[in-house]
């Protein structure tokens, strides 16, 4: 991998700093007039008039276009706006905000711009707007409107990035393979299967056992048993009802592999409406929801 998202996003905010300047063709050079002047023969359509006069009086100046922009700040060359748009291993919709991190690339035909998500979990949009407004940072409330689509830019790490609307995390390591869930049931579909040491962002420990989290771009939910990190939720415990057995499966055919007794007390790590993962006695087993 190659820059970290954040680290996209200070390249970014030292060119704003830096006082670069757009100019159509340039990517991150000192704008000549002799250069200024070969571009707008080469680029009529684009160096109007008025667009010509404003890129002359940037003479001296540091010159980037927004696909330069975009490409310097990631520390990538993936040619111009759309080449860097073809490179998103998935685009996502404006609309569709779910998938949307720090660091990410959003485009409109002719243009692509850079997505910063903070701390807080608040978006804006970096970029190298045009001739007339040279670089800005712009809320995404105001400017995303103007885009097509979003995805992350190739060749940029993402992992442990900010994600929009959730805030501040918390980074920690799993320990040991484990797996990352579609929701909090160990049956209900796996996302991902985590190698001991994966890099993970808490978003919210559930208070029973589990935490939402962040890992390779995706939301996902893991037990606080697999994570490298002190002062998180433990299962909660239930006593049971009724004398039950401990399956090795969540049904009725599966092995026995512990007997229960009535009053036992068992940690819930998930419960579904026929049947439950526990932790009875020390084995992690299934039993009958309705014993619980």
């Amino acid at each position: 991998m190659g820059r970290k998202s954040s680290e996209v996003i200070k390249e970014a905010q030292k060119m704003i700093d830096d006082g670069y300047v757009y100019v159509y063709g340039y990517k991150g050079t000192k704008v000549t007039a002799a250069q200024v002047k070969s571009l707008a023969k080469s680029y009529p359509s684009v160096f109007t008039s008025s667009i010509l006069s404003m890129a002359l009086k940037k003479v001296g100046k540091i010159g980037i276009d927004c696909s330069g922009f975009v490409n310097k700040a990631a520390g990538t060359n993936l040619g111009g706006s759309t080449g860097i748009k073809d490179n998103f291993p998935t685009q996502y919709k404006i609309s569709d905000t779910d998938h949307l991190v720090n660091g990410m690339g959003i485009w409109r035909q002719g243009h692509i711009a850079i997505v910063h998500v903070d701390k807080n979990g608040k978006a804006s949009i970096m970029e190298a707007k045009g001739t007339a407004y040279d670089l800005t940072t712009t809320s995404w409330k105001e400017r995303a409107g103007h885009f097509t689509c979003y995805g992350k830019i190739a060749g940029v790490d993402y992992q442990g990035a900010n994600v929009y609307g959730i805030g501040k995390v918390t980074g920690a390591k799993t320990k040991g393979k484990c797996k990352l869930y579609k929701k909090v049931d160990t049956k209900g579909g796996k996302k991902a299967s985590l190698d001991n040491g994966s890099i993970i962002s808490i978003i919210k420990d559930l208070g029973n056992g589990w935490s939402k989290v962040w890992y390779n771009g995706s939301v996902g939910y893991i037990k606080n048993t697999a994570i490298k990190l002190i002062a998180l939720s433990t299962y909660k415990e239930e006593t049971l009802k009724h004398n039950a057995y401990g399956r090795k499966a969540n049904r009725k055919a599966s092995k026995k592999i512990v007997h229960l007794k009535k009053g036992d007390k068992v940690k819930v790590i998930c419960k579904r409406k026929y049947w439950s993962n526990v932790i009875a006695n020390g084995i992690n087993c299934w039993v009958a929801t309705k014993y619980l």
